[in-house]
């Protein structure tokens, strides 16, 4: 047997190994099926040459990899195979919280709900879905309200094989990594976790495993990293999990590791750190380690939005673990989010204000977009029906009263602007950059609207 898994071409400003394919290639050939990935992304290759090239493989199944920010592109690709007569199945965050919907635009032969490291090996070597939990067909669902159960999972991660790093080898990947820049290349992404155990409701990260969280065995991690440095090279990886520092005693026994294998590399947490993790006794151990930056969600400086959004945290929290990160040495990266539920243009500009005032080095705002599985799409699914990836977290879902979208769009004009166009920050962002990293920048830059900002100040 033979599978394709696909990763579309799709609007993006970054490029890294796609770790959910990675592992799932490497289980469909622990089955004894071939495995081929084609990431259309680093390739660059459009929709028309990526269907000559599954067409040149002959697969017998073709894979996609779909979230809900490039659907389109997802249906696109999958109603031209099917044309062909190729069996199409598509697995991702999208099919998990829209199975119906995904079967009955796609026209694909199956969709995978949940994670798919058990379930699409036996799918494909049993040729159809029955008894496979969290598999389903297009005769399976009577419509968008027919209940829907995930796939069996691995309980204990490690008896995954590390993701197929032949077939995604670091350096073939350019030099656009999330967090926008780095300190070397090549740089791999590595995942030590799943699951969030927090309930912010513009998330569908808490609902994938229903709040859960399961960690790898910390000397795996560790075994995983010396692969990629002795084998492919690679001189920086990034946690990419929802919150390494979650459990204590996991992080620090990381961290020990890497100092006793002496594993002298830079590390860092571009998908975020919580706050109420961190103290100073964890920062100079991650420091020791090998820590050098993590981006932090802070999304709101006005306690009630935080409130309301259920982050958990008080801004007193958040402050402390930035101030901390900045006395030992940690870049920090701040995540804001503007049109929450409850914004006004006084709370976006309290917002503004406190990320210029406390230490960050860096600082992201995006505007609230809402995606299927977060608590807001769940409470009124017809509204948050449509994703594009060329407006993700770039025009507003909710338009505050009082507001219209061009009046949210200025206000993260001007967030942008008035936080990067100091001396300070500009120049320890600029000392990053490498020439190879230009033209991908720029592809960042224009959608969070910073050429914009160069051009006019607004």
């Amino acid at each position: 047997m033979k599978a394709i898994i696909v990763r579309p071409s799709h609007p993006t400003y970054y490029t890294t190994p796609p770790l959910g394919i990675g592992y799932l290639s490497s289980c469909l050939k622990r089955a004894g099926i071939e495995s081929i990935i084609i990431d259309a992304i680093r390739t660059e290759i459009n929709e028309n040459n990526l269907i000559k090239q599954i067409e040149e493989i002959k697969p017998d199944y073709v894979c996609i990899s779909c979230m809900s920010a490039y659907f389109n592109e997802t249906k696109s690709l999958s109603l031209k195979l099917k044309e062909k007569n190729y069996k199409v199945i598509i697995g991702g965050v999208h099919p998990t919280f829209m199975p119906y919907m995904t079967l009955k635009e796609t026209k694909c032969d199956y969709v995978i709900v949940g994670e798919g490291e058990i379930s699409l090996p036996q799918l494909i070597l049993q040729g159809n879905n029955k008894g496979i939990k969290g598999v389903y067909g297009q005769n399976d669902l009577e419509n968008d309200n027919t209940p829907f159960e995930k796939s069996e999972q691995f309980i204990d991660l490690d008896e995954i094989p590390f993701p197929d790093w032949e077939q995604m080898n670091p350096n073939t990947y350019p030099p656009a990594p999330m967090g926008m820049v780095a300190k070397k290349y090549p740089i791999a992404p590595v995942i030590a976790s799943r699951g969030c155990a927090h309930g912010c409701i513009f998330c569908a990260g808490n609902q994938l495993n229903n709040r859960k969280v399961r960690f790898r065995s910390p000397q795996n991690v560790i075994d995983e990293i010396k692969l990629l440095i002795n084998k492919y090279g690679v001189k920086e990886f990034q946690f990419i999990d929802a919150n390494i520092i979650l459990k204590r005693d996991f992080i620090s026994e990381i961290c020990n590791l890497l100092i006793k294998e002496q594993i002298n590399i830079p590390w860092s947490c571009p998908s975020g750190i919580r706050a109420d993790c961190f103290d100073l006794e964890l920062a100079k151990l991650m420091k020791k380690a090998g820590c050098y930056m993590f981006n932090i969600g802070i999304e709101s400086a006005n306690p009630e939005i935080l409130k309301i959004i259920n982050k958990g945290e008080t801004i007193e929290t958040i402050t402390k673990a930035i101030e901390i990160a900045h006395s030992v040495g940690i870049i920090t990266v701040g995540s804001f989010m503007l049109a929450l539920p409850g914004d006004t243009k006084e709370t976006m500009r309290e917002t503004i204000e406190y990320a210029k005032r406390v230490p960050l080095d860096r600082a992201l705002f995006s505007i609230l977009d809402v995606f299927p599985g977060c608590e807001i799409w769940q409470k009124d699914k017809e509204r948050y029906k449509n994703f594009n990836q060329e407006t993700s977290f770039a025009k507003p879902s909710i338009i505050p009263e009082g507001m219209t979208e061009k009046d949210i769009i200025r206000i993260q004009d001007e967030a942008t602007w008035e936080f990067y166009f100091r001396p300070k920050i500009m120049f320890n962002v600029i000392k990053y950059i490498r020439f190879s990293q230009i033209r991908y920048l720029i592809k960042r830059l224009n959608k969070f609207g910073l050429i914009t900002n160069l051009l006019k100040k607004p």
